[in-house]
Parts: structure tokens; sequence; C-alpha cells
């Protein structure tokens, strides 16, 4: 499964998948939250696991900006999807840092 996506921060990114999630991850220290990264955080938490949701919660929390993106709740359902996916395959540790997001 693939997400398609508009040229962000620089980056001309076709398409997302897991095996690009570091990449992805790597390029959310370097931007600024605004409506254009919609598509970055989307696949964040599309194809990441409980570190990347962790890591675009810490972004948003320490943004000195107002962080705004249209339908959130596509966002929240994308992250429920995916980590209920996750969660099924972490071992009783991993679990446990769930707890702590």
């Amino acid at each position: 499964m693939s997400i398609q996506f508009k040229c962000v921060g620089g980056f001309n990114l076709s398409t997302a998948t897991e095996d690009r999630v570091p990449l992805i991850l790597a390029a959310l220290d370097h931007i600024v939250l605004w409506w254009s990264s919609r598509p970055l955080v989307a696949a964040l938490l599309r194809f990441g696991g409980p570190q990347e949701l962790q890591a675009v919660l810490k972004k948003i929390a320490n943004a000195d900006y107002q962080v705004d993106y249209w339908n959130h709740t596509e966002l929240g359902n994308m992250t429920e999807k995916r980590l209920s996916q996750v969660t099924r395959v972490l071992d009783s540790n991993s679990a446990a840092g769930l707890i702590h997001l």
C-alpha cells in the first residue's frame, strides 16, 4: 500500500511505504508543521508505529506556532488503524511503551 504526495519541504516524495518511514521521520526533524507538511505526517501515521506517533506528538507539543491540519479526524483514524495493526505483533515489553504515549 502506498500514499501519493506532492513536493513537501524541498523533497519530492512520490510514494510512501513502511520502508521509507525512517527517511520521512528524519525529514520531520527539519520541517515546520505547516499545512503543506500534512502528507508527511499522514505517511508517518499510516506506515509508522508507536515511535513515529510519539515523534509527531512531540513535534506538535514543542512547536512555538499553531499546528493546524484540516481533517484532523482522518489523521486520528489513520493512527488508530495503524496502531491496532502494529500492536497485534508487539511483544509485551513494546506494548508497555505504548502506555507512556
